[in-house]
C-alpha cells in the first residue's frame, strides 16, 4: 500500500522555488550572501501568506506590491510587501513584529 502523496501548501510552493533557485546560483558559481537568501525567502513567504490569504478570501484579488526597506545591522533587506485590491493585507502595526525580529539580527 503507497503512501497518499499530500498537497502542498503554497508555503512549501514558494520555498521550494527559493531553494531551487539559489541551488541553480551556486551551481553556476555564483557568490551567494546569507543577506540576499534573507531577503528573497521574507519576499516569497510574504506572497505565500497572501496567496493563503486570498485563498479564503474569494471576492479579493492581488494588487501588486509596495517597496519596504529593513536595516538589518549585516546590512540592508529590499522587501516587495504584497497588497490585495479591497482592504489592507497587512493593517498598521501588524508588520512591526516581523519587522522588530529583523532588526534584532
Amino acid at each position: 500500500m503507497g503512501r497518499k502523496k499530500r498537497n502542498e501548501s503554497p508555503v512549501e510552493g514558494h520555498l521550494k522555488a527559493v531553494a531551487n533557485h539559489y541551488i541553480q546560483r551556486i551551481q553556476q558559481g555564483e557568490n551567494i550572501t546569507i543577506l540576499s537568501i534573507l531577503e528573497e525567502l521574507l519576499n516569497a513567504l510574504m506572497i505565500a501568506e497572501r496567496d493563503l490569504y486570498l485563498s479564503f478570501a474569494s471576492d479579493n484579488q492581488a494588487n501588486g506590491f509596495y517597496d519596504r526597506g529593513l536595516k538589518l545591522t549585516m546590512g540592508n533587506l529590499n522587501l516587495k510587501v504584497p497588497r490585495v485590491r479591497f482592504e489592507e493585507f497587512f493593517k498598521d502595526g501588524e508588520d512591526s513584529d516581523i519587522f522588530t525580529l529583523l532588526h534584532s539580527l
